[in-house]
């Protein structure tokens, strides 16, 4: 992260004030949250909104691994995205899916009923 400036606030204690093209990168402080909307993903990782929506469009970042629908809004795991960008395989355990209160787990195909 890089240093713009320091500011003297009202007890004469100055702090320093990160630059804002730092990306918005996690640091060991500032860790992301567990899901992010795609301006919050565009904001921790070098892809513009356009890029993510164009991967999605392609199947690189795939729904229910990497993106999950709520609604009419979309939630990208943050563990799936790392894991996409380190190029390692993410498998969804029974730990890392949502549960739903009706049965099943979040972004999985509802089973039909017999």
């Amino acid at each position: 992260m890089s240093i713009k400036k320091s500011r003297a606030n009202e007890s004469g204690e100055t702090r320093a004030i990160a630059a804002k093209g730092d990306g918005g990168a996690p640091t060991p402080e500032r860790q992301a949250k567990p899901y992010l909307s795609i301006l919050e993903l565009s904001q921790v990782t070098p892809w513009t909104e356009l890029a993510i929506r164009t991967m999605m469009s392609r199947g690189i970042l795939k729904r229910g691994v990497h993106y999950f629908d709520v609604g009419r809004r979309r939630f990208f795991k943050w563990v799936a995205v790392v894991a996409f960008i380190e190029g390692k395989s993410v498998e969804n355990t029974d730990e890392d899916r949502i549960p739903l209160r009706s049965g099943g787990f979040l972004g999985e195909p509802e089973k039909p009923e017999a």
